[in-house]
């Protein structure tokens, strides 16, 4: 098997991209979501390329799956192939062309995020389907998610939520790098329990996600907003990338990492002006130094 290069838009190693993540809930019922951000996501891959993971889980009756999804999703993903580059040769554009190396590349991510989401699809049924042996209710709950997998100078999103978004900021112009689901959430967990369709494997928690690719042009684009369905609602993704390309580049700290908070609070205030009491967001810097 030859070496993991020519993948991922040449091997590029692309930016590195520096955190902030909020999970507030300001109206007393306390939060079903969860969020999570890994900026070293390549314990597996040796090939120089940088990859990052990021994501926001909107949890529906409980904070259950929400919880598992944060826990269990990306180390899932971190073991598969297309994310580690393993199989190099099936995956090369050098012998595949530039054209026909991105549909190769493409189709292996979607596969790879797909599984990741059923395989918790499948661990949330496997539960219900021990309480129910057990002749208890069990857990009655759900999950959305909208996940963001930088691999190199290239984004994939994955989303199974109907209105979270993912927010580029490119020359200071706002571009969503995510699209909505459009089956939406179904919320049949408790029907599962009572009717016996527990073997309506049709990723019945969080669906098939919907993925897109998106390569990154270099400096000018600067950073990625995940935000939440309360968010979404509240604020256009233009204003969303004002504030915090605002807040950036007025802030006093010196550090990437100091301007990255300094955006996500800037976000968060204005956020709970515009009455949004439970916000997830996070905000991922791309450092190109």
């Amino acid at each position: 098997m030859s070496s993991a290069v020519g993948w991922f838009k040449g091997g590029k190693a692309g930016p590195t991209l520096v955190f902030a993540s909020a999970l507030t809930h300001g109206d007393g019922s306390g939060s079903k979501d969860r969020q999570v951000a890994v900026p070293e996501f390549r314990s597996l891959a040796k090939d120089g390329v940088n990859r990052s993971f990021a994501a926001v889980y909107d949890g529906r009756h409980s904070p259950e799956a929400a919880k598992d999804a944060a826990e269990r999703l990306h180390p899932i993903l971190q073991r598969e192939d297309a994310v580690v580059a393993k199989n190099s040769d099936e995956m090369n554009w050098s012998s595949e062309g530039e054209e026909r190396g991105v549909q190769t590349e493409e189709a292996a991510m979607a596969a790879a995020l797909t599984r990741a989401f059923r395989a918790i699809d499948e661990e949330v049924i496997g539960s219900l389907e021990a309480h129910k042996k057990r002749g208890q209710t069990g857990p009655l709950h759900g999950v959305e998610g909208l996940a963001l997998v930088q691999v190199g100078e290239v984004l994939y999103t994955a989303n199974t939520a109907g209105t979270a978004q993912a927010v580029l900021c490119k020359g200071g112009k706002a571009v969503t790098i995510a699209k909505p689901s459009d089956k939406g959430h179904k919320e049949k967990v408790a029907d599962l329990v009572d009717n016996k369709l527990l073997d309506e494997h049709d990723t019945v928690i969080t669906v098939t996600p919907v993925i897109v690719r998106h390569e990154l042009e270099g400096e000018a684009c600067t950073f990625v907003v995940l935000a939440s369905a309360a968010l979404t609602a509240a604020l256009k993704p233009q204003q969303v990338v004002d504030i915090v390309d605002e807040a950036i580049k007025t802030s006093e700290e010196g550090s990437k990492q100091a301007a990255a908070e300094a955006a996500l609070q800037a976000l968060q205030k204005e956020a709970t002006q515009h009455g949004v009491q439970n916000l997830t967001a996070v905000v991922a810097l791309l450092n190109w130094d």
